[in-house]
């Protein structure tokens, strides 16, 4: 593999022998997979049955059994960080639960391979999530807040081993 550098320090390969095409377009192949799989994934929980029965089989909050699913619509989960970055969520929704209009917002994730960091990466999409409902007027900015449920959906061959909670990935208190 050949390596430069740009101006701005921008490290470029290129493949130059042949084992090195084959690691290319194998790394190529792997990508267009699992893009074909998350839209696959995104196509198929974008409709609200298919939403509706994840939470049923997948939640396991009491609030399940109050959830209006005649209510359930999918809104925009497209966001832009502080530091002025896209974010694309996969697929995010709400709905009302116990009779009142509370957004219940669901925000799939679709992994096929482990993310010994997913708790912390699903706190910080939901609180930028949180920040866009702000700074649209949609909540006030002292809150309270909508609830946020993070699912992520794992389709990789072995079992998840990482931690599935925030407080799981910190010290004790002291």
């Amino acid at each position: 593999m050949t390596h430069s550098r740009d101006t701005d320090g921008t490290l470029n390969r290129w493949p130059t022998t042949a084992s090195d095409n084959a690691r290319t377009e194998g790394t190529r192949l792997a990508t267009s997979i699992t893009m074909r799989r998350d839209r696959a994934h995104k196509d198929l929980f974008s409709h609200a049955e298919m939403v509706v029965d994840l939470i049923r089989a997948c939640v396991p909050h009491a609030w399940v059994h109050h959830a209006d699913f005649t209510t359930l619509e999918r809104v925009n989960g497209s966001y832009v960080t502080p530091d002025m970055r896209d974010r694309h969520d996969d697929v995010v929704w709400r709905m009302k639960v116990c009779g009142r209009w509370t957004y219940v917002y669901i925000l799939l994730e679709f992994q096929h391979r482990i993310g010994p960091t997913m708790a912390l990466r699903m706190v910080a999409y939901q609180a930028l999530l949180a920040l866009d409902l702000v700074k649209h007027k949609r909540v006030a900015p002292g809150g309270p807040y909508p609830q946020i449920v993070p699912i992520v959906l794992y389709s990789g061959d072995r079992p998840w081993t990482a931690k599935t909670t925030l407080s799981e990935l910190f010290e004790p208190p002291l």
